[in-house]
C-alpha cells in the first residue's frame, strides 16, 4: 500500500508540474504579445487649441488621458522639437513663456503606459506680445459703447480699518466725453436732495438745491492745477489726445501675465501739477482700468482700484466697486463707492448736467 501511495503521489506532481510547465509559455506569450495591449487615449488637452495668452505668462498644460488596461501612464511634454519635460507621473507641466513667445506655439503632448503603448496629441496657443498704445485700445475699445450712465452710489470710508465718518447715498450720472454729476441725499430712498456737484467739460459747479444756489468752484485752484491738466477721461474718450500728451511704456515688472493685468505707465511730455507720472493697470481681457497710482516726483499719493467689476447686457464691462485710497502719513484712508442699479445708455439729457436746472 505505501509503494501504491507514492506512485500516485509522484504521478500527481508530474502532471502538475507538467502542466505548469505547458501553460506558463502560453501564459507569458499572451502577456507579452502586441494586440494583448490597448494603448493609451489623450482625450483632450488643457487649455485647448487657439487659447490667447500675454508672452510671459506661466501656462498650465494638462493632460487627461485613460488607458483600457488601467495601467498607471506617464507623460512628456514637448515644445519645438525639444521635451521641455522628460517621462514622469504628472499630467500637468507648467510652461513657463517669455516675453519673446509671441505668435503660435504648438506644445506636443505624450502619453505612455507600462506595455510600450503611447499616444500623442497637440495643443496650439496664441501668445501676445501687445505695445502699451494697444493695452491702452482695450480700453477705449469697451468704453466706446458708453455713451452716458447712471447708477446709485453709497460712499463710505475707512481710517486703519475702522469706519469713518458717514455713509452717503449719492447718485452719479455720467455723458461722454466729459460731464459728470454727483446727487448726495439726505436719506437712503434718495428723495430729498442735498448736494450737487456738476463738472461740464472745464467748468464745476457746486449746487445746493435746497436754498437753490450755485457756486462755481475750482477743486484745484490750491494746488496751482488748472482744469486743462484733468485728463484722465482721455484714457477713455480721446486717447489720441492723451498719447499726444504723454511718453507710454509697459513696465513688466509690476505685470500680472497669467492674470492678463499689464501695467502701463504714463508720464506728461509737460510738467503737470496734479502727477508726475500714472501707472495703469488694465485688465485685457474686461477692458477696464482694474487699478490707477498717481505719482508725484516718485512719491505715490493716490490709488484707485476697483474691487469688483460686471458684465452688462451690452456685453460693457462697467466697475461696480470702487476703492480710493490717498497716501497719507497719519493712517490709511480707504473711501468706497458701490454702485446699483446701474444703466448703460439710458439717453441723458444735456439738462441733468446743467447746474441751472438741479432746483
Amino acid at each position: 500500500m505505501a509503494a501504491l501511495f507514492v506512485r500516485r503521489t509522484r504521478v500527481i506532481i508530474v502532471s502538475v508540474f507538467a502542466g505548469v510547465c505547458l501553460f506558463l509559455p502560453f501564459w507569458a506569450f499572451a502577456q507579452n504579445r502586441p494586440w494583448s495591449n490597448t494603448a493609451p487615449v489623450i482625450v483632450r488637452i488643457i487649455p485647448g487649441d487657439g487659447t490667447v495668452f500675454i508672452a510671459g505668462a506661466k501656462v498650465p498644460v494638462h493632460i487627461i488621458a485613460y488607458d483600457a488596461n488601467r495601467d498607471r501612464l506617464q507623460y512628456r511634454f514637448s515644445i519645438g522639437g525639444v521635451i521641455k519635460r522628460s517621462w514622469s507621473s504628472s499630467s500637468t507641466y507648467y510652461w513657463q513663456s517669455s516675453v519673446s513667445d509671441t505668435g503660435t506655439v504648438s506644445i506636443f503632448c505624450e502619453a505612455r503606459d507600462r506595455r510600450g503603448g503611447s499616444a500623442q496629441k497637440s495643443a496650439v496657443f496664441t501668445f501676445l506680445n501687445p505695445a502699451p498704445e494697444e493695452v491702452l485700445q482695450k480700453v477705449s475699445d469697451n468704453y466706446y459703447r458708453i455713451r452716458d450712465f447712471k447708477a446709485d452710489t453709497l460712499y463710505s470710508s475707512t481710517l486703519n480699518g475702522k469706519s469713518f465718518g458717514d455713509t452717503q447715498n449719492c447718485r452719479y450720472f455720467f455723458m461722454a466725453a466729459d460731464k459728470e454729476k454727483i446727487e448726495t441725499f439726505s436719506n437712503s430712498s434718495r428723495s430729498v436732495k442735498t448736494e450737487v456737484i456738476i463738472t461740464n467739460g472745464s467748468q464745476v459747479y457746486l449746487v445746493d438745491p435746497q436754498n437753490k444756489t450755485k457756486e462755481e468752484v475750482s477743486l484745484m485752484d490750491s494746488e496751482g492745477i488748472n482744469a486743462g491738466e484733468i485728463d484722465y477721461m482721455d484714457i477713455y474718450y480721446n486717447q489720441p489726445r492723451f498719447l499726444s500728451n504723454h511718453s507710454v511704456g509697459r513696465v513688466d515688472a509690476e505685470t500680472n501675465f497669467n492674470a492678463k493685468l499689464i501695467c502701463v505707465e504714463a508720464v506728461p511730455l509737460q510738467e503737470k501739477g496734479l502727477y508726475s507720472k500714472l501707472r495703469l493697470y488694465i485688465d485685457y481681457n474686461k477692458g477696464i482700468l482694474a487699478k490707477t497710482c498717481l505719482y508725484t516726483g516718485d512719491a505715490l499719493t493716490q490709488t484707485v482700484e476697483v474691487g469688483e467689476s460686471r458684465r452688462m447686457p451690452g456685453g460693457e464691462w462697467v466697475p461696480v466697486k470702487i476703492s480710493k485710497i490717498p497716501a497719507l502719513s497719519s493712517g490709511r484712508l480707504v473711501s468706497t463707492m458701490v454702485y446699483s442699479n446701474i444703466q448703460i445708455n439710458p439717453g441723458l439729457n444735456r439738462d441733468e448736467f446743467d447746474p441751472d436746472k438741479q432746483y
